[in-house]
């Protein structure tokens, strides 16, 4: 079993690897420290492959700042040798990589439990030496107060406070360091994420081509027929560009798969990606190396949070789960809302299309809403009220989710095989008249995790009543859903379920009490 070492006879080479941007008192520490461990040391500049969106030094800027440290502390005959050390997806080829630049060592020091991980697991002795005042001595905070304009000097060694101000001058100055820079994507349902990588991509390149994929590419993702149509997705990211003045600036491109024309275009000196994409990066630099073409330069964006913190997806917006700007839906439901009096002649307005007729018409009406289910190829079918339920059941149709309280016109309605009839899961849930409970939301949640996950049909049934069901519906079903209810003395309401009519309903659930 391989151990964690802390007290241990001095080893010949070690290895410490960090990004150093910037180098930091907590690194120096830690460089001290390995080498009261060790013989030598080897220092891996990490993510040299690499152009984080933060990032204020390059490669050979941090490598000088690493052999300033090296000069003034002394230290010449102790640091073996200052490597790059790139990111790969794939820990095997990181691994690899990293041996190939670092040649022999016998133990690796740090506390990245990711770069530990890789050596342990092939059998490295590691040596976890802990952090130095990490609240003070950290990279990304002091990168921070960098660009904020904040007090940074005191947290690094004072020999290098001139040198890092000059070397973030020289980069601030640098304008746009290259010259055709290429980002790809579906673009779909442009969101706040589409904007980030764009801006990333505007800041760094003088020109840029911006490959949008055709439908044969993502026909296998989650809701594709939800995908907007090429002409709107690619009109969204022009007219963003156009918004901010420099679409004479970029180029669009079809794509088919993830290389597009990167692999062949001499020109391209650097690629936009995200931790998500990054496999993507590494194979068309692979490619590109085959055809003796230079690999690209990867800018790395961070992804951008939605407010549940989660990471903002095209899949997640049609999904239902957000919009475009990353709030959650789900959010109005932290508590238990009740429909307040003011609001419920409101309600009585029907929220989509009408499908007029009785309950002794119900056959009539079942008809024409399954030409509409027909016509609309809709996402799935969420019936919220049992006669709608029922009827659908009768004519071979089965909604995704139903949900039903037993009762028309608060009487009681008795199935012959109670839930059974609907031969579906069901949650039972309590839900009181006039409100929208948190279990009855709950349920909802869960039936449709459960269909996506076994294409099974799903049913809530509701203790208490269901009339208030269809809003929640509405706004947390996936985008090209369709929405049935019941209306009092009018019939049936269809709602296809799209962005603005989730609006709508979110607006009408911030005035319940």
């Amino acid at each position: 079993m391989v151990k964690s070492y802390h007290k241990m006879k001095k080893i010949k080479v070690g290895l410490l690897v960090g990004r150093f941007q910037p180098a930091h008192k907590g690194h120096l520490y830690l460089i001290k420290q390995s080498l009261k461990k060790v013989d030598e040391l080897t220092i891996g500049l990490g993510s040299a492959n690499v152009i984080n969106a933060d990032d204020i030094l390059d490669n050979n800027q941090r490598y000088k700042m690493i052999k300033e440290i090296v000069k003034k502390e002394h230290l010449t005959n102790r640091i073996k040798k200052i490597v790059y050390l790139g990111d790969y997806f794939d820990n095997e080829k990181w691994l690899k990589n990293a041996l190939k630049n670092t040649g022999k060592i016998d133990l690796v020091i740090g506390n990245n439990e990711w770069v530990n991980g890789i050596f342990e697991q092939v059998g490295y002795q590691i040596w976890r030496a802990g952090f130095y005042k990490r609240y003070i001595f950290e990279g990304e905070k002091i990168r921070r107060l960098m660009m904020e304009g904040g007090k940074w000097e005191d947290r690094v060694p004072e020999y290098l406070i001139k040198k890092i101000s000059n070397l973030k001058s020289q980069i601030s100055k640098k304008k746009r360091p290259f010259s055709h820079v290429v980002l790809g994507g579906t673009f779909d349902h442009f969101h706040l994420g589409h904007k980030a990588i764009i801006d990333c991509a505007l800041r760094f390149g003088k020109k840029l081509s911006i490959g949008i994929t055709r439908s044969n590419f993502y026909k296998d993702k989650f809701l594709s027929s939800t995908v907007e149509n090429y002409e709107t997705r690619e009109n969204s990211v022009k007219e963003y560009l156009i918004k901010n003045h420099v679409l004479e600036r970029a180029k669009f491109i079809a794509i088919d798969n993830v290389c597009g024309s990167s692999i062949d275009d001499k020109t391209m000196d650097a690629v936009v990606a995200t931790w998500q994409t990054f496999s993507n990066t590494q194979k068309i630099n692979e490619l590109r190396l085959i055809k003796k073409l230079r690999p690209l330069k990867i800018i790395l964006t961070p992804l951008i949070k939605s407010q549940d913190g989660e990471t903002i997806s095209s899949e997640r917006i049609r999904a239902g789960e957000i919009d475009r700007n990353g709030h959650t839906y789900f959010e109005i439901f932290e508590e238990k809302l009740v429909l307040p009096e003011t609001l419920r002649e409101t309600l009585r307005v029907p929220l989509g299309q009408t499908f007029e007729g009785g309950e002794n018409e119900l056959d009539k009406t079942a008809n024409k809403i399954l030409r509409l289910i027909d016509k609309s190829k809709c996402t799935m079918v969420i019936a919220v009220g049992d006669i709608v339920t029922m009827s659908l059941i009768k004519h071979g149709f089965k909604p995704s989710i139903s949900v039903i309280d037993h009762r028309s016109r608060r009487h009681e309605i008795t199935y012959k095989n109670g839930s059974k009839n609907f031969n579906s899961p069901f949650f039972t849930v309590k839900n009181q008249a006039g409100t929208i409970s948190n279990k009855a939301i709950e349920a909802f949640r869960l039936s449709l995790k459960k269909y996506f996950q076994t294409k099974k049909n799903q049913l809530i049934v509701i203790e208490g009543e269901e009339d208030l069901l269809a809003l929640p519906a509405i706004l947390l079903a996936p985008l090209g859903s369709l929405v049935l209810y019941g209306q009092w003395n009018l019939g049936v309401v269809a709602v296809e379920v799209t962005e603005e009519r989730k609006k709508e309903v979110e607006k009408l659930l911030s005035k319940f009490e």
